[in-house]
């Protein structure tokens, strides 16, 4: 993390006489004073103290971006080896939570060159969450943030001609990388998927047992592909669980399984209105397809990274060697200061 904090996990006490231990509150994390803000940079272990005001922005984003929400990004960060590398930017404003964008943090012992969006490879984008409400402000103290830091800011996947792409337009930001697809357009529903029995988890249990189905199915599908199933995988298992589980209380997440003849052949997971993960049987082809048909799913708009840098033929003579000196005057300074 930016600032080394200790308030991931509780401190333990002797009880005089008694000798037994008791758990103590951990220490809140520093805030940071960006533009009229502050900004929290919380670790895998610290996330889960933001969840009640992280649903709340979720609600508000001007943009939907279901793997920035706690629910997966939190599964993510547990569960994942890349978690380890994750500092997520909490942008508040007095006790609303405005912002939320992941980057990865530095090595120990390196110098930031950049803040860049962190990603995982079960997470389809990094778009960050920003509340529709408070743009300018969220934005201005991530740029402030990255700026006190003298390091490019980059958010990851943002949609094009979104309304978070046209406010990123107006603080000064541009295009890094060309618009790509996240996930492929649905496929119109195919003749040899006719006659399938559609079942639609919704709730908490339903959704459960729907994504030990899924998994199933996965794995069913894997072996015949002779692939890596996600059960194999005891970290990318427990990421779509916990995600699971954690997005069916804020009704944010569904599972739609295709059975024929009683067994199933097909599921979709589905994240705010988002594919997220599909398994098929190798005897049924089109399953797929014809869930994400009938389930109604808008295909993935083109995304980019956005970057505060100014482009290479923008740079003033000299600002390669100032960057190097920057770099070296941050090697022997702490990365971070608390105001």
């Amino acid at each position: 993390m930016f600032a080394f904090s200790s308030a991931g996990a509780p401190n333990l006490s002797l009880i005089p006489g008694g000798g037994r231990r008791r758990v103590t509150p951990p220490p809140p994390l520093p805030r940071f004073k960006a533009d009229d803000c502050e900004i929290e940079v919380r670790g895998a272990l610290d996330l889960d103290a933001a969840a009640p005001a992280w649903a709340g922005l979720a609600k508000r984003a001007l943009a939907p971006s279901p793997f920035c929400e706690h629910a997966f990004l939190a599964a993510a960060a547990r569960h994942l080896p890349e978690g380890r590398h994750l500092d997520a930017l909490l942008v508040w404003r007095g006790e609303t939570l405005i912002g939320v964008a992941p980057v990865v943090g530095p090595r120990l012992g390196a110098p930031l060159r950049r803040l860049a969006p962190w990603r995982a490879d079960l997470l389809p984008a990094a778009t960050p969450l920003i509340d529709r409400d408070a743009a300018p402000r969220a934005l201005g103290a991530l740029l402030a943030f990255a700026g006190e830091r003298r390091v490019p800011l980059i958010l990851g996947d943002v949609p094009a001609g979104s309304a978070l792409a046209e406010a990123l337009v107006e603080k000064g930001l541009r295009v890094l990388t060309p618009p790509r697809t996240p996930t492929p357009d649905p496929a119109p529903e195919a003749p040899a998927a006719a006659g399938l029995d559609v079942a639609v988890a919704r709730s908490a249990g339903e959704i459960r047992d729907a994504v030990e189905i899924f998994l199933a199915l996965d794995a069913e599908t894997a072996r015949a592909r002779r692939a890596l199933a996600l059960v194999q995988d005891p970290g990318r298992a427990n990421l779509v669980r916990t995600a699971t589980r954690r997005a069916a209380r804020e009704k944010a997440c569904r599972v739609h399984v295709a059975r024929r003849d009683g067994r199933p052949v097909a599921a979709i997971v589905v994240a705010r209105g988002m594919i997220w993960l599909s398994a098929e049987a190798a005897d049924a082809p089109g399953a797929v397809a014809a869930l994400v048909a009938r389930a109604r799913v808008a295909p993935a708009p083109p995304c980019a990274d956005w970057t505060s840098a100014p482009p290479p033929s923008a740079r003033r003579p000299g600002a390669r060697a100032a960057e190097l000196v920057a770099a070296a005057r941050r090697l022997l300074s702490p990365l971070s200061r608390a105001s």
